[in-house]
């Protein structure tokens, strides 16, 4: 079965704005290795990187604000 869906590109913008925002909160938690107490600390450039990408696809109150609540 195959179903087709338009989406503008506000929309679109929407939902890749969102996912690089939950990318980010997701790689700024440390991790654990295996069961242990060892941390292994988020990857700085990564989250860098991601900030970067939020920023160019935000307005700039959008990336005020994001900043504000992480």
């Amino acid at each position: 079965m195959k179903v087709e869906i338009e989406l503008n590109d506000e929309t679109v913008d929407e939902i890749v704005l969102r996912e690089l925002k939950l990318d980010y909160e997701l790689c700024s938690q440390p991790d654990y290795i295996d069961c242990s107490n060892d941390r292994i600390e988020p990857d700085q450039e990564l989250l860098d990187a991601l900030e970067k990408v939020i920023q160019y696809h935000s307005s700039v109150q959008q990336y005020k604000q994001w900043k504000e609540e992480k």
